[in-house]
């Protein structure tokens, strides 16, 4: 059961965290190189309690191959009526055998051209979200308080 922090704020419960992951094709992937932190745009797929992501050689893969933890994003928005909700989800990465992983259809399929030949699992030890609910627009002069900004 999700928890109101504030008037039209929700704090998401993991099994609603899971359940909306899984209707997301898409979400970011975040991860940390010896330069900098790295942010991409992936196709995701929730199988069991680990989402897989398709990638092809780099850094990402450099990192899974570490067990380095990896954080993975995915969100919606309605910017007409300003609702949406958001999901994220942190754990340790590892890479997985491809062939096992398109064999029993698990393993998203890339929007993105190019060589994807690797399947990366990020396991959902660290899972949270929140929604934001319909409320009245403010007018002029009014204060914003409890809101996101």
């Amino acid at each position: 059961m999700t928890t109101e922090t504030v008037p039209g704020l929700e704090v998401l419960t993991r099994a609603e965290c899971l359940r909306m992951l899984a209707g997301a094709p898409t979400g970011w992937l975040v991860f940390s190189t010896p330069l900098r932190p790295r942010m991409t745009l992936v196709n995701v797929a929730l199988h069991g309690e680990d989402v897989l992501v398709r990638t092809g050689p780099g850094e990402a893969v450099l990192a899974a191959e570490n067990g380095l933890v990896m954080t993975i994003g995915v969100s919606a928005m309605d910017e007409v009526n300003r609702t949406g909700w958001s999901v994220t989800v942190t754990g340790t990465a590892r890479l997985l055998d491809p062939v096992v992983e398109s064999a029993d259809g698990a393993a998203p399929h890339p929007w993105a051209p190019g060589l994807k030949n690797q399947v990366l699992a990020v396991c959902a030890e660290d899972v949270t979200g929140r929604r934001v609910t319909a409320r009245p627009l403010l007018g002029v002069g009014e204060a914003c308080s409890g809101w996101w900004g």
